[in-house]
């Protein structure tokens, strides 16, 4: 409990500091910036404490835990400056910084210098770097992981400085803050050396105090040396030092004595200091427009109420985001992702091979869902016509599949013409054609095939497009309204027992935007040093966006009927 004590301090901290800075309020003392550094070495201390044995596991939570937010947060952000760049300072619509920031890779910029999209997110590069080199160290050793870690960073940091390394994304892991991760595996080690010896520290009759003296003496140390531009000592002495105290102190108290806060509001304010850590500058900022935008001087004592106002809608925010958001999703993803056998049963409901390969996620998930409903009727011996690499058939009820396609490239079971089948009349009891009508200059003689070989009363399921960019030029020919796809089955001798429309406006929109904005990225990537890697580095961009967009398409779409990505027919074969 004392930790996440520590934690809504360090964060309420930074908080106070950017209300009372020249950007906020303009207030002094200014202090509070420091709280990163008791971030630092709290991480370094819970890591080595609870990471385990496993390096995959370890990075995996990790992940969990960091990335579902603040990706969330960086995007909407990145929107925000595309869309209103007039609301924000420093932070531009750069795709190349954007994609840079989803993959927590530190990079400098003439408008925000090394501050990421998320303008908070360059102690996320530091701690995702940290989480890296302990995943190295449980590969190497997970007994001694810690002691690995720690040399492993300071060598790192010592070899780039000695090498004369000047490129800012590499002098970034040389700067001294990341000391202060070691700091907080010395006080593991520390504590764990001295747990051994807890009774008899209990029965020291000054420990206790010794403790309260030292948790308060190196709070008060950090807040004198932030004021008094930290006596012109480095940042990883003045204040890393006082912060590993604080830690150790805090924890020898809860262990030893029982001094620790019950208090679930506190507890509350920990967990949420991830969020309040990066959201607070928004909120801050945001509301001081809205309500200071004269910038009329304030009195003191208005000021600082002006000041705890401002923290308390911040904590209040970032409490909401944690229960209402945050939690939830973070419990589903540890579900999911921590158990194997739960996350082959999400990557079949949620059809996760279609979200990691291609920006076409909402069609096809939409096309998929369609044939996997709607194909359980197609039953007997059934003909997939277009078959392509018969991505549908663990999906279909038939007792027998028979695929056919125009081009051997797919591998299909056989190859013919779709207009001229080579099969007898009445040969199969049901058959589909998915997204094949808009690729025939003649659909009608298709459709005529099919009539034929399937038996009067079978089954076929029909799939067309409404809204889709152009491909598989030139051939490529129709796009289908409801009207229109009903006009051609019926007049082929079809019919229609359920026509189904697939998506709306949001998913058609959601589609178009993804797709140009994958293909922005791309073109920007193409000329930069991430060519060779640009699907790797699209991918973040492609899975948000399409996860986001796809969730807003199930709340919306229903409610708007003038839009389609397509239409799905479940018709029957007339005599």
């Amino acid at each position: 409990m004392n930790l996440q004590l520590l934690r809504a301090v360090a964060a309420l901290a930074v908080a106070y500091y950017h209300s009372t800075s020249e950007a906020g309020l303009n207030l002094s003392p200014s202090i509070g910036s420091h709280g990163v550094d008791l971030f630092f070495v709290l991480s370094g201390f819970i890591i080595a404490h609870a990471a385990g044995r496993s390096p995959r596991y370890f990075l995996l939570r990790r992940i969990i835990r960091i990335v579902p937010f603040y990706w969330t947060a960086t995007l909407a952000v990145f929107v925000l400056a595309l869309l209103a760049p007039q609301l924000l300072r420093t932070t531009h619509a750069d795709y190349a910084q954007l994609v840079c920031s989803l993959l927590f890779i530190p990079r400098e910029t003439a408008h925000a210098g090394m501050a990421p999209t998320l303008i908070l997110g360059w102690s996320l590069n530091y701690e995702m770097y940290f989480y890296l080199v302990f995943a190295v160290a449980l590969a190497i050793a997970p007994r001694h992981a810690p002691l690995i870690c720690g040399v492993i960073i300071v060598t790192v940091a010592l070899a780039i400085d000695l090498a004369g390394i000047s490129h800012p994304s590499l002098t970034f892991y040389a700067r001294p803050l990341v000391f202060e991760f070691v700091y907080g595996l010395c006080a593991y080690y520390l504590f764990s050396s001295a747990q051994r010896h807890i009774a008899r520290f209990e029965r020291l009759p000054t420990a206790r105090g010794v403790l309260w003296c030292g948790a308060i003496g190196a709070a008060l140390a950090i807040a004198l040396e932030e004021a008094h531009g930290g006596f012109g000592m480095p940042r990883f002495i003045v204040a890393g030092v006082p912060a590993f105290v604080l830690v150790v102190a805090t924890v020898f108290l809860e262990r030893g004595f029982g001094d620790y806060t019950q208090s679930r509001a506190v507890s509350l304010a920990g967990e949420s200091s991830y969020i309040l850590y990066l959201i607070h500058p928004y909120v801050i900022y945001g509301l001081l427009r809205m309500t200071w935008s004269t910038r009329a001087p304030l009195a003191r004592p208005a000021a600082f109420g002006l000041v705890i106002a401002l923290l308390g809608i911040s904590t209040a925010i970032a409490m909401a985001i944690h229960l209402r958001f945050e939690k939830p999703i973070l419990t589903r993803l540890r579900r999911w992702l921590l158990h194997p056998d739960q996350l082959r049963d999400l990557a079949r409901r949620w059809d996760l091979d279609l979200l990691l390969r291609t920006y076409l996620f909402i069609p096809r998930k939409m096309l998929r869902d369609a044939v996997r409903e709607l194909g359980t009727k197609l039953e007997g011996r059934m003909l997939d016509v277009g078959c392509g690499r018969q991505q549908y058939r663990k999906f279909l009820g038939s007792r027998q599949y028979c695929g056919v396609d125009w081009t051997l490239a797919s591998q299909p079971p056989a190859v013919a013409e779709v207009t001229r089948l080579p099969f007898r009349d009445r040969t199969f009891d049901s058959a589909l054609c998915t997204e094949v009508l808009e690729h025939l200059p003649e659909p009608g003689r298709c459709l005529d095939e099919i009539r034929r070989v399937v038996k009067p009363g079978g089954m076929v399921l029909v799939t067309v497009p409404m809204t889709m960019y152009t491909h598989s030029e030139p051939y490529d020919f129709y796009r289908y309204t409801e009207y229109g796809l009903r006009y051609l089955l019926e007049k082929h001798g079809y019919e229609i027992l359920t026509l189904r429309r697939l998506g709306g406006v949001v998913s058609v929109m959601a589609t178009h935007g993804i797709s140009l904005g994958c293909d922005a990225i791309a073109n920007r990537l193409e000329q930069s040093a991430f060519k060779r890697i640009r699907r790797a580095v699209l991918l973040p961009f492609s899975v948000c966006s399409s996860v986001v967009g796809y969730g807003l398409s199930r709340l919306i779409d229903d409610f708007d009927r003038q839009d389609a990505i397509g239409w799905a027919a479940m018709c029957r074969t007339r005599g």
